[in-house]
Parts: structure tokens; sequence; C-alpha cells
């Protein structure tokens, strides 16, 4: 080791030799590049004096730009490493024990990095979650903007104003992850909450319309009188489905003209009661009522009598009597819908009542016993 110490400074020593009119001391590097600038001289008594413009003669030298590269661990143990071989080279004190403790400590890093990784993968994210995360941040992102808009046109806010703007943030982000409300889904859809609106108002009405109309039925006793009158009508050959069926559709149908049908329906409610008023208070000759009377009275009524009873009212209140032919189109209309309609025994119950003339009555009855008898 004194060889190679001994070897270095004797060749310092020769390259100092070397050197003609050299001296140890340094000049600052500002004063040197003054007396460049000036021209004034050598620094030294043996250093010519350099001509003038020849420092605008001296190519300057672009600086490149620094490069910024990441901190590659492997790479900077790689750089020691070569330095520890070149100072065992030289002979150099080096610290290796201090460099592989900090290899050591960085492959220990690395691999529980790698074992964390196994241990605990990334969890996937559902699209849905992803998707309202990204609306979110899409929101926040818009209150910031406009904030940051109006902080750039006005003028400098008091205290009492930016407690007013972090409460309206405090109060949209509060608004944003509030749960879904009724109120909150009117003030985002207005029109959409108007027309829904009207649907549930036409429901309501239609089912007030026929609770009204119920009891009033009741009392009045039309009821009994629209059962009877339905005997006279084919029977409904619809299952209990299809009547449930149409009836949904139906108020399908009335709540999805929405105001529409309210319009309507507060038209043609008061409308419906004027007119069970007018026929309450319109008077009726006592025939009509004798006639009226087992009709709104009687729920057990046969189908003879009940066509007997509507026939004899509607000649007493002013239709024309019907002759032997239209007695008998009468009789096979209703004998059309009603295979158990008895033509003589509804003639019989005619008879009785006294609305229609006896050789009528009588060739009626002939008519039909002579079909009868036919078949």
């Amino acid at each position: 080791m004194g060889f190679v110490l001994a070897f270095l400074i004797s060749t310092f020593m020769v390259d100092l030799e070397s050197r003609p009119n050299s001296t140890l001391t340094t000049v600052p590097p500002r004063d040197k590049a003054a007396q460049l600038a000036s021209n004034e001289g050598p620094f030294d008594e043996g250093e010519p004096a350099m001509p003038p413009g020849a420092i605008e003669q001296i190519p300057s030298k672009p600086r490149a730009r620094a490069k910024v590269k990441a901190f590659d661990p492997d790479a900077y143990l790689a750089k020691k490493e070569r330095e520890r071989k070149a100072a065992k080279a030289t002979g150099e004190d080096l610290d290796f024990d201090a460099l592989q403790a900090a290899y050591d400590k960085k492959q220990a890093q690395l691999s529980q990095a790698a074992e964390a990784a196994k241990a605990h993968p990334l969890p996937t994210v559902d699209p849905l979650d992803a998707w309202e995360a990204a609306e979110a941040a899409k929101a926040k992102q818009a209150a910031a903007r406009q904030l940051a808009q109006v902080a750039a046109t006005a003028r400098p806010g008091t205290e009492a104003e930016d407690d007013a703007i972090e409460a309206a943030l405090a109060t949209r982000e509060a608004n944003a992850k509030a749960p879904f409300t009724l109120d909150k889904w009117i003030n985002k859809h207005p029109y959409l909450a108007l027309y829904f609106l009207g649907c549930l108002l036409a429901i309501a009405l239609v089912l007030a319309r026929i609770v009204l109309l119920s009891v009033i039925y009741w009392f009045t006793k039309e009821n009994i009188l629209a059962a009877n009158l339905r005997k006279l009508d084919p029977p409904d050959q619809r299952s209990f489905g299809q009547k449930t069926w149409a009836l949904t559709w139906e108020f399908v149908w009335v709540a999805a003209l929405s105001w529409i049908n309210v319009l309507f329906l507060l038209f043609q409610i008061p409308i419906l009661l004027l007119r069970i008023a007018r026929e309450a208070m319109t008077p009726v000759p006592q025939a009509v009522k004798m006639l009226r009377f087992p009709l709104r009275n009687n729920p057990h009524l046969s189908v003879e009598a009940v066509w007997a009873y509507l026939l004899a009212a509607g000649i007493h209140c002013g239709d024309e009597p019907p002759d032997q032919m239209g007695l008998l189109k009468r009789l096979d209309r209703v004998a059309k819908g009603q295979p158990d309609f008895d033509r003589t025994a509804a003639l019989k119950h005619l008879e009785r009542l006294d609305a229609v003339k006896a050789d009528v009555l009588s060739a009626a009855l002939a008519s039909v016993s002579t079909r009868n008898g036919e078949e």
C-alpha cells in the first residue's frame, strides 16, 4: 500500500513540473471571467494577453437538458458494486457491510411486496358501482368548476361569504350521498311527476264515481232494477280471468290519459248526479209506478215476467202497442240470447197486465203454439 501511495505522489509532482509558469494559487472564476471580459492581460506574469474579440470567438457549448430518471435500486446497487471493486483495486477503504445491508434490505422489501400482492389481490370492481362513482365524481367536478368560476369573477369575499360557500358545498355533498327520496325525485323530474299525479287523480275519481253511484243506486233501488234488466241480455261467456283482465285494462287506459280523464270525470260526475235528481223529481203516472214497483223491489223475477213488465211500462209511457208480428219479433229477439226463454209464459204475463189488445195476444199465442207443435 505504501508503494502505491509513493507512486501516486511522484506522478503528481512530475505533472506539476511539466507545466511552465504555473502556480498553485488559483484565481476565483468570477475574477478570471471579469479579466477575460475586460481584456486587461494575463493573470500571471508569464501568461500572454488574449487578443481583442477572443471571447466572442470561443464557441459556446449548449447545455444538455437534464433527464430525470426514476430511481432504480438494482442499478444503484450495481454501481456501488463497481465502485467497491474499483476501490479494492486502488486500495481505498469503503463500508462494504453498509452496502450489503442496504442490498439485503431492498431485497427483503421487494419480497414482502410480492407476498402482499399474492395474499391480498386487488378486488374486482362492480361496473354499476364504478359508474355511480364516476357520475358522483363528475358532479363534484362540475360543482367545483362552477364555484371556481364564481370565485374567479367575484370580488374577494368576506368571511361570511366563505362560510356560505362552504355550507353550500357541504349541502351539495350531503345531497349527493343522501338516499333516494320522493322529494328528490320530484325535483329532478317535475313533468313526469305531474303526469303521474294526473294518473292517480284519474283512478281516484273513477273509484269515487263507482262508490257514489253505488250508494245512490242502493237508496233508490236502481241496483235491483239493473239486475232484473240484465236478465234479458245474453249470458256473459267470459271467464273470471278475462273479466279481471278487462277491468284492469280499463283502469290502465283511464290512468294513461291522466289529466284528460281528470277533466272528463270532473264534468261527468256532476252531470250524472243532476240526471238522477231530475228522474227522481219527474212526475210518473200511477200505472207506470205500479209496473216499476216489482222491477225495483223483487230481484227474483223470472225472465218472462221482466219482459212483460218492461213492455207494459213502455206502452203506458207512450210507446206504440205492438201488433202480432211485433210481439213475435220481440219474443224471438229475447229467445236468441236466452235459450230457456218461454214465449207462451211471457205472453200470459203480458195478458195479465192488460197492456196489449186481447185479439193481438190471442193471435200471438196461437202462432207460438203452432210453432212449438211443429218443433
